[in-house]
């Protein structure tokens, strides 16, 4: 009787801790562990600097190409309206130094072509206009 004792009071402590067990709310999963910032940035970073290396390369030869047109196209401008604001009074400054130095021009067709506006200055290697002209 005693040990039929013993086994209903271990049964009623058993029942209570199972119903005090199953009173108390679930426990939430264990958070996963983040790693560093650092260790992330370092993972990251050649990845990500060739993405936009890739990314980016493209666009920015588009605009070198772009200004370097512009530039050639500003030189060339810039090129023709000093020439023509030029040539006249290096044509006559011509004439000039020819009468000075006694070489009168034979006619003044031969000087006319030699320096006409559309030609190069005389400072110039292959006597055309340095710039190249673009159209």
């Amino acid at each position: 009787m005693i040990k039929q004792k013993e086994n209903s009071d271990k049964i009623a402590t058993l029942q209570n801790a199972m119903k005090a067990y199953l009173s108390r709310p679930a426990s939430p999963p264990p958070t996963p562990t983040l790693p560093p910032p650092a260790f992330v940035l370092q993972a990251l970073q050649e990845p990500l600097t060739q993405a936009v290396r890739a990314s980016v390369q493209p666009l920015v030869e588009e605009l070198r190409n772009d200004v370097e047109k512009l530039v050639k196209v500003n030189n060339s401008e810039l090129y023709s309206t000093v020439w023509e604001k030029l040539s006249n009074p290096l044509r006559v400054l011509e004439l000039i130094r020819a009468r000075v130095s006694g070489m009168a021009p034979t006619t003044p067709a031969t000087t006319t072509t030699t320096l006409s506006a559309s030609a190069a200055p005389a400072s110039t290697l292959s006597g055309g206009n340095p710039y190249p002209v673009v159209r």
